[in-house]
């Protein structure tokens, strides 16, 4: 794994300087000491800004992931506080992490739609669509296994298509389900007509995202198909062409969920453990989160803590 000192984010040369006096941040839960933190900082390491901290340890208080509205000014937060026994909720905050309202009480997952909609699946009920202005919430697709296809909803593309993983399912002597490999498909969620753009058969792809500009797609799979270690991929979305980002070889250096896309489609960040961290068997690694330069390959530290003991995970990048 190739570490290198910020030079794909110098401020004259690299991602931090598409856009004028634009500042680029990243959006990540921490967790430490029983504490979950929702953060905010540069992609240099300055400003670390805590917007929200609560004491989850084995409560049903723990954050597990985050996004922020294409302006910042709203963030959609999986977890924290009025979490069932099975599932956690998804609440609407201000850009400083004050509590606005409560977007859907029983949520596995969340992205914006757009900057007024979030989705979410339900563990019950399918995949839904809820405004955050009115709070008016409408079921929008339900996987009905009427083609032995296991569909999983990750991002919105445009009109009814959405990206999703599909997973064959097919049936066992005894009457059960087994699963076959992922592939990444634009899904049409009236139709369920599918534009394959992974069909690899050899890899197990799983977590898809948009780029910003929607013309890639990253995923990440296991080198071999199945374990570890897990790398990136990338793909266009004309689809079937992936290439791969990241070249674990080592167990240890696993590539980890989340992955998100930088805000100018050219670089991607992802949690995994510090290669340069000698951690102790128990309580295992701890993850920090870097950040793969697509264009030059070089990978670059954005959080540092894994040495205290404090695990990070990327949750959003604008």
């Amino acid at each position: 794994m190739l570490l290198q000192s910020c030079d794909i984010f110098d401020s004259n040369n690299g991602s931090s300087n598409h856009n004028g006096d634009y500042t680029e941040e990243i959006l990540f839960i921490r967790y430490h000491d029983g504490v979950s933190e929702l953060c905010v900082m540069g992609i240099d390491s300055s400003n670390l800004r805590i917007l929200l901290s609560v004491e989850s340890g084995y409560s049903r208080d723990t954050m597990y992931d985050a996004a922020w509205s294409s302006d910042k000014s709203l963030i959609a937060l999986n977890g924290g506080p009025n979490q069932s026994q099975e599932y956690p909720p998804i609440w609407l905050l201000n850009s400083e992490g004050q509590y606005l309202s409560i977007l859907a009480e029983l949520a596995d997952q969340g992205f914006w739609k757009d900057d007024h909609i979030v989705c979410y699946h339900h563990p019950y009920g399918g995949y839904h669509c809820v405004d955050v202005n009115t709070l008016e919430d409408e079921p929008v697709f339900v996987n009905d296994l009427t083609d032995s296809i296991s569909y999983i909803l990750y991002d919105f593309y445009e009109a009814d298509t959405w990206l999703a993983t599909a997973t064959r399912m097919y049936t066992t002597p005894s009457g059960g389900w087994e699963f076959g490999n992922n592939d990444i498909v634009l899904l049409d969620i009236l139709t369920e007509d599918r534009t394959y753009l992974t069909d690899t058969y050899d890899l197990n792809e799983s977590c898809p995202k948009l780029s910003p500009d929607k013309s890639k797609v990253l995923f990440r799979a296991p080198s071999n198909g199945v374990g570890y270690p897990i790398n990136i991929y990338i793909t266009e979305i004309a689809g079937l062409n992936p290439q791969q980002a990241t070249f674990f070889t080592e167990v240890n250096q696993y590539q980890t969920f989340p992955v998100r896309w930088g805000p100018y489609s050219d670089a991607v960040a992802f949690t995994n453990p510090d290669p340069m961290v000698n951690y102790p068997p128990d309580p295992g690694p701890f993850l920090d989160i870097f950040a793969v330069d697509l264009n030059t390959g070089i990978i670059d530290t954005l959080s540092n803590w894994s040495g205290e003991n404090i695990s990070s995970y990327i949750a959003d990048w604008k």
